[in-house]
């Protein structure tokens, strides 16, 4: 295996092993509530997955698939900040669509999710 992810669950972004990311749910959580079509894909163990907003177009077979960019797709990356100092303790959230990047949320901690949506809907 080369750190592909094969699954996870799109509403509650848990993987079959057990590992959950937590922001990525509450982000899919918030935008459903607001009658958004958004569910977690799988990508990789090292970027994580990415939250998809309406849908998706994907050429190839599973997990290699090629993931285009086209009119109209939207996926939202949770990713570090370019301070490799603190890289791991605040991220921000990029929408591949509009290249928007949101303000840095600290991503850990009591409060996290609430901080991950702020900063998903920032940029949508």
């Amino acid at each position: 295996m080369a750190g592909e992810m094969y699954s996870i669950h799109p509403l509650t972004a848990t993987e079959p092993d057990g590992t959950v990311w937590e922001l990525h749910r509450a982000i899919v959580g918030a935008l459903r509530r607001r009658g958004c079509d958004a569910t977690v894909q799988p990508f990789d163990t090292y970027c994580g997955p990415y939250i998809l907003v309406g849908v998706d177009v994907q050429v190839g077979v599973k997990p290699y698939q090629l993931a285009a960019q086209e009119q109209g797709v939207v996926r939202l990356w949770v990713v570090g900040c370019e301070d490799s100092a603190s890289d791991d303790v605040f991220a921000r959230i990029y929408n591949e669509a509009t290249c928007k990047v949101s303000q840095p949320f600290y991503q850990w901690g009591k409060g996290a999710g609430r901080e991950a949506v702020r900063a998903a809907l920032e940029v949508l």
